[in-house]
């Protein structure tokens, strides 16, 4: 069994390589980016094996708001709004049908660095009007 020295003989010692500060920081963001990779191919891996079930909740989320609507104006929400948010559920859930998860990750980066205050303000937007027809 091998054991590390203490002292200035740990620096020369063959379980350490010699680096300076840059080669390790530069090593350390190499590792860290290796590693991110990993975690977002296993993680979109997962999304595109489960992908059909998310869209099927989505269609099945849209068609539950279809029915609902028609108690939209007494909870304030006008029907346009059900009607434009509906068909955006249903467009939403054939493109997560039809594109790979890396595909819809991108599209939704580029969205978001393209207008950041339209995407903040649709998220806020659908959640709203999910909490109010939850409410009702």
């Amino acid at each position: 069994m091998a054991r590390a020295m203490e002292g200035p003989g740990l620096q020369h010692s063959a379980y350490l390589p010699e680096l300076n500060g840059s080669d390790m920081a530069e090593k350390g963001k190499e590792q860290v980016k290796r590693l991110a990779n990993a975690g977002s191919e296993k993680v979109l891996g997962t999304l595109d094996s489960r992908k059909g079930e998310l869209a099927k909740g989505i269609r099945g989320f849209a068609d539950l708001v279809e029915k609902v609507s028609h108690d939209a104006p007494q909870a304030g929400i006008p029907e346009p709004w059900i009607r434009s948010a509906v068909q955006t559920l249903r467009s939403f859930s054939e493109r997560i049908e039809s594109g790979s998860s890396q595909e819809l990750w991108q599209d939704a980066q580029s969205r978001f660095r393209q207008r950041p205050g339209v995407f903040m303000a649709g998220l806020a937007g659908v959640g709203f009007l999910v909490g109010r027809m939850i409410r009702k």
